[in-house]
């Protein structure tokens, strides 16, 4: 059965075609934006540098953004599988959430295996860059500073916050059960081999 789709599409992919046969993962992102139309014009938008093959709707409709025989950009693990296993570290966003401390760890070991100049694993900075980093303390920074990769509101000109649900984002809650079996369905797969089922 043929995805049934609606076309808007973004002009942030490579423009050099690739074979159908090197398309293997299905990568999901959530935009953190507050409505449809705000995540659709980030993805279009050239300076964004962002973008997606397909858009779900809240209603479960599909847009699409990037024809498949062309990379979009973004940072979906599939563009990087190729790479060489010693260079690559792969960082879900759940890692983040559910064991900081352990996920940073494994960061900065990775990264003392790439770089010349070695740094010292100290507990207490590991304890501060958690605590300086958290969604929180960003939230209230953006709310001082402002945050550049905020989207601007075209009714009020005002900036619409870019650190808005934080570790709330889960798609249990953003998902309908309808939406969220058809998902799952259509790419077990790739969903078991990253964890998710």
């Amino acid at each position: 059965m043929a995805l049934k789709t609606t076309s808007n599409y973004s002009p942030n992919f490579n423009p050099k075609k690739r074979p159908f046969k090197q398309i293997k993962f299905i990568i999901f992102h959530y935009t953190g934006m507050k409505k449809e139309l705000e995540a659709i014009n980030k993805l279009k938008n050239i300076q964004s540098q962002v973008s997606c093959h397909y858009l779900i709707k809240n209603n479960g409709k599909i847009i699409t953004m990037v024809p498949n025989s062309y990379i979009a950009w973004h940072a979906g693990i599939s563009s990087w599988k190729n790479f060489n296993s010693q260079k690559l570290l792969l960082i879900k966003y759940e890692d983040m959430i559910n064991n900081k401390e352990n996920t940073l760890k494994n960061i900065l070991v990775f990264l003392n295996k790439l770089i010349k100049n070695k740094f010292e694993l100290n507990q207490t900075k590991i304890e501060n860059i958690i605590s300086s980093t958290s969604f929180e303390k960003m939230k209230d920074l953006e709310k001082k500073n402002n945050f550049s990769e905020a989207s601007i509101d075209k009714k009020t000109g005002k900036a619409i916050p870019f650190f808005y649900l934080g570790d709330q984002s889960k798609s249990e809650k953003l998902l309908d059960i309808n939406n969220k079996n058809k998902i799952e369905n259509a790419f077990k797969a790739e969903m078991k081999e990253l964890g998710y089922l």
